[in-house]
């Protein structure tokens, strides 16, 4: 679990690397993306390296990112997360079959 955690970065947020197998339940939930570096935020919020079902839930998080907020995830494992592109306002993602 990556949980309630304030990560400021230049390039990325939160990196999820190689084949997921079996995530058991794990939640990226609860953390703030940005960056001091660029007003926009850094390159991208949330990535995986290999889109699967088997990858974390990604809930409920705050990011702003010059990219992507959110890359390589499968909508149904994404839900209620608040992004920003380039500095625009902030938007809730509806949550997966809303």
């Amino acid at each position: 679990m990556i949980y309630n955690n304030k990560i400021t970065a230049s390039t990325g947020g939160i990196s999820i690397c190689g084949g997921v197998a079996k995530n058991y339940g794990s939640v990226i939930s609860y953390n703030v993306i940005d960056s001091f570096e660029s007003s926009a935020g850094p390159t991208y919020g949330i990535v995986s390296a290999v889109q699967s079902q088997d990858a974390p839930l990604v809930i409920n998080n705050y990011i702003k990112a010059v990219t992507d907020c959110i890359k390589n995830f499968l909508d149904e494992n994404v839900m209620g997360n608040w992004c920003a592109l380039n500095q625009a306002t902030p938007v809730q993602e509806n949550p997966a079959g809303a």
